[in-house]
């Protein structure tokens, strides 16, 4: 015997797949104009009918707004664990600098390390999350941005790949040139800050000669000139560098002094 509340589940599932078989006829690809991620029409009576859109692009407004958002959460997710709290800003602004400019025409692919040489506080760190962030997003899946999970999932798995390692604690702890050396991504910050012995040069030779075999992307940073480098590590591994990565040498002003 069907109840009169059967009657009106019924009712209401009937009505659902009459809209959901006049959404599917109408619309076979995005329409390109939604803000609000929902498709529009009326039906046969003149009444408005929507739904929640299937067929959302990556384009269209909704589609772009909604990448927004998952990039400022996958941004969230990331810098939380993967870049120091110091650098985490280069994500989100933009300091046009010398070493940045170098950062955006380093081509990984062919020359997996980047040099950054030159003074203190002009933009060596912060260009070096920026050329990170730029390996993720080129290193990002196509369906990235389609659902929260997705984003989390590979936001974990981008911060797994970097390391960010000060020199200070390549040359003084036990673990730490093997984590360096087989990263997915490198960031070696602050060369020439550790005091120059030759267990901390042994070190970094590795490392570096580790990372060039292998052509794992990684960038250095350091605040003295081709010269001092040479003389501090020798000529075998700046002819590495030189021969299969990008060595700048970079100027201007000191961004730690600037209000």
């Amino acid at each position: 015997m069907t109840t009169y509340l059967d009657a009106i589940i019924q009712k209401i599932q009937r009505e659902a797949e009459t809209r959901q078989r006049l959404f599917a006829d109408r619309f076979t690809e995005c329409p390109g104009e939604c803000w609000d991620g929902r498709l529009h029409t009326t039906d046969e009576a003149g009444r408005e009918l929507s739904c929640a859109c299937w067929l959302m692009a990556a384009d269209c407004p909704y589609g772009k707004w909604q990448r927004r958002q998952l990039r400022d959460f996958f941004y969230n997710s990331l810098t939380a664990s993967a870049i120091p709290a110091i650098h985490r800003n280069a994500l989100f602004e933009t300091k046009q600098t010398e070493a940045l400019t170098a950062a955006h025409s380093w081509h990984w692919q062919h020359k997996p390390i980047l040099l950054l040489l030159g003074a203190k506080g002009i933009g060596k760190s912060y260009a070096a999350a920026r050329a990170y962030l730029r390996w993720v997003l080129q290193n990002s899946p196509k369906d990235l941005w389609q659902t929260s999970n997705r984003w989390q999932e590979f936001a974990d798995d981008a911060a797994r790949a970097l390391c960010w390692m000060h020199i200070y604690k390549l040359v003084n702890e036990r673990d730490s040139a093997e984590l360096a050396a087989h990263a997915p991504f490198l960031v070696l910050d602050d060369l020439a800050s550790e005091d120059a012995t030759p267990a901390g040069k042994a070190r970094v030779n590795y490392v570096i000669s580790e990372r060039y075999d292998n052509l794992k992307p990684t960038v250095i940073t350091g605040n003295l000139s081709v010269k001092d480098f040479v003389e501090r590590y020798g000529e075998r591994i700046f002819d590495r560098i030189s021969h299969y990565g990008t060595i700048a040498n970079c100027t201007g002003e000191n961004l730690r002094e600037v209000s």
